[in-house]
């Protein structure tokens, strides 16, 4: 039984009937692995985007796309995208070109976006664990071998400023405006449109499943369904350590280099009908760019993993009895009450 935990929305929603009184709901379903990033979109047969139904917390509440520090500064290594800077422009390259919409770019309030360390005239406290402080392998060494977060809620980072560049990522919506963060961050808030579609990243190895009430307006019809998953150090012989090391900056030997494999990308044609109906594929459409640049959907080729549980293309696994990694349904729902 696949479990409905995952809502995308927890509103009942209203179809665009074909008759009077019929609703109508779609469900996605998967099995993800551990510590991946997700998002989860609808686009008609022609390409038109047409609503983003699912994102996980990290990007769509707290950030990650788009705050201050260049977005090859490294990770962990204790919990992946659990650092507080570096804007992670390759998480959802594919999404973020297509759905249309950009916000200002966050940058250091001093400008310097090479450093990771910021005076704490411009820091203010990160609370609720939400991000670790980057650490060393030397001069941290009890805290990174421990496999825990470093001082945890003890943490102060600069919450950045806008600048006048443009990014594809919403900026983070936890934030409470503290001393010595700038006026943007008052802002952030009202800006992030994907509050009420954000969830905690599921669990590996358990089914999910996000459910999208279709919008009134949306007639029956072809559409496609999109899954974008990303994984930070998930590395093979083409994206790994050495291809993408630790840029040359202040505090570079801070942490590890996390540029992998990149986004995976799943995609599966459905159509809006009067009729229950269910549609699934086996295997994923292409990956997105390393670093983000462009959204262009590369073919699947060799330099993908597919053989490793966790890795590559199998970053979502087979569901058990179907031997499909994303599955579609369409339920019709008769309602006599509008």
């Amino acid at each position: 039984m696949v479990t409905r935990a995952l809502a995308a929305a927890a509103l009942v929603g209203l179809a665009a009937p074909a008759h009077a009184g019929q609703c109508h709901l779609v469900d996605v379903s998967f099995i993800p692995t551990d510590q991946l990033q997700l998002v989860v979109w609808v686009e008609q047969a022609d390409g038109t985007f047409v609503d983003t139904i699912y994102i996980t917390q990290k990007t769509g509440i707290y950030g990650i796309g788009n705050r201050p520090g260049r977005y090859d500064f490294n990770d962990g290594p204790v919990v992946n995208d659990m650092w507080p800077y570096g804007r992670r422009t390759g998480v959802f390259p594919v999404w973020s070109h297509r759905h249309g919409k950009t916000w200002p770019m966050i940058v250091f309030q001093d400008g310097i976006d090479d450093d990771l360390s910021h005076s704490v005239t411009y820091s203010s406290l990160e609370g609720d664990g939400v991000f670790c402080r980057p650490m060393d392998s030397t001069s941290d060494k009890s805290d990174w071998d421990a496999g825990t977060c470093a001082t945890p809620g003890n943490t102060f980072t600069d919450k950045g400023i806008f600048s006048a560049q443009t990014s594809l990522y919403p900026p983070r919506t936890d934030l409470v405006t503290q001393k010595y963060d700038s006026p943007s961050v008052a802002q952030y808030a009202a800006m992030n449109p994907f509050q009420a579609i954000s969830r905690a990243t599921p669990p590996g190895g358990t089914c999910a499943q996000v459910n999208w009430p279709i919008p009134i307006d949306l007639p029956n019809g072809n559409y496609v369904m999109w899954v974008e998953a990303s994984k930070t150090f998930d590395f093979n012989a083409t994206y790994n350590a050495m291809v993408y090391p630790s840029p040359m900056v202040p505090y570079g030997s801070y942490g590890l280099p996390y540029r992998g494999q990149p986004s995976i990308v799943y995609s599966v044609p459905f159509t809006i009908s009067d009729t229950q109906a269910t549609f699934s594929t086996q295997s994923y459409a292409g990956y997105g760019d390393v670093d983000g640049s462009t959204g262009t959907l590369h073919a699947p080729d060799a330099t993908i993993t597919t053989d490793t549980p966790g890795s590559g293309a199998s970053r979502l696994q087979l569901i058990a009895g179907t031997n499909n990694r994303v599955q579609v349904d369409v339920l019709p729902e008769n309602d006599s009450v509008p």
